[in-house]
């Protein structure tokens, strides 16, 4: 069966390259990139953490920059029923506290979660932004 299947791969990948004229094709130059600039990953694993996830994606507002960032929303368990809470951007730290299933206590640690994740996103570009700046470039002589 295992050989049957590497047949059927192979004539369809060798159909592939090939048109109908019989004449090779540069199939790489033809493919299209795609790459995903903004995305939050989910990693959470109770209920109140799928909720923390839930309202902080529904608060959070795209900054008009154009780097590429990964926000994670990663959740640990901590001592006994209690889960920690972390948001990550580009891999660091930007909020982290203890979770409890009531919904307004939910809400106000999303808000605060999306506060400090946007912020981040915006003293990055700006530091960026000053250190591209005229007064940082020079001749490299003293």
């Amino acid at each position: 069966m295992k050989n049957i299947i590497k047949i059927h791969v192979s004539v369809f990948l060798i159909g592939f390259f090939f048109n109908a004229q019989g004449q090779a094709q540069d199939v790489f130059s033809e493919s299209v990139l795609i790459e995903i600039d903004q995305l939050i990953v989910d990693e959470t694993l109770s209920k109140s953490g799928r909720d923390f996830y839930d309202m902080f994606y529904t608060n959070w507002n795209w900054p008009d920059v154009e780097d590429s960032f990964i926000i994670h929303i990663k959740e640990r368990p901590a001592r006994s029923n209690s889960t920690q809470v972390q948001v990550y951007v580009n891999e660091l730290l930007v909020f982290e506290s203890f979770l409890q299933p009531r919904h307004d206590f939910l809400v106000e640690l999303s808000d605060q979660a999306s506060y400090n994740a946007y912020n981040y996103v915006i003293q990055y570009r700006e530091v960026l932004e000053q250190l591209e700046g005229d007064d940082m470039t020079g001749t490299g002589l003293f």
